[in-house]
């Protein structure tokens, strides 16, 4: 496996001359500062600004290896990330949300469709997977009510804003339609 390098900056290196650039970088080559990793290699001679390097096969395990969607985001960021971060990815769980109705009947197919899209909108703009906010239940209503066909409607269910809990997303669960 071919090998990567993460370089560490050492602060202040523009500042010092090339005579005592060298010297911290002597004392301290060799075996790693501490360190009981057995990549990790001190500091290089002859590059400038550079502190210290450790390398690793690409591949290694630094963490848990990505398989899946997991893997597609890490092939994607990989290039891009910056070079000594080990970048953790997680996605949100579904939190299902049924909605009831009365006061209109059973709507149309079509209005259905457009009720599953306001509630959706809602979802998307105001939902979050971190605790301490909420999707206001009146701004679903208010976009229910701009729908041609729901005048009348009343949502049983559920019965307050939509609380958003820490690492779940909002979705739209069952809709039931009672007259």
């Amino acid at each position: 496996m071919p090998a990567a390098c993460c370089f560490r900056r050492f602060s202040g290196a523009g500042s010092r001359t090339s005579s005592l650039r060298g010297r911290p970088r002597l004392r301290g080559a060799g075996a790693g500062f501490g360190s009981v990793l057995a990549g990790h290699h001190g500091f290089p001679v002859g590059t400038h600004g550079i502190s210290q390097y450790d390398t690793f096969p690409n591949g290694s395990l630094r963490g848990i290896a990505a398989t899946g969607d997991q893997l597609t985001i890490a092939n994607q960021i990989f290039p891009v990330q910056p070079v000594t971060a080990l970048v953790y990815v997680c996605g949100p769980s579904p939190n299902a949300i049924d909605f009831t109705f009365s006061g209109m009947g059973t709507p149309s197919a079509v209005v259905q469709l457009a009720i599953q899209a306001a509630i959706h909108y809602e979802f998307l703009t105001q939902g979050e997977p971190i605790a301490g906010s909420s999707v206001d239940l009146s701004d679903i209503e208010t976009a229910i009510a701009g729908i041609s066909g729901t005048a009348g409607f009343v949502i049983n269910v559920p019965t307050g804003n939509i609380v958003n809990v820490t690492g779940e997303l909002p979705t739209l669960g069952t809709i039931t339609y009672h007259p």
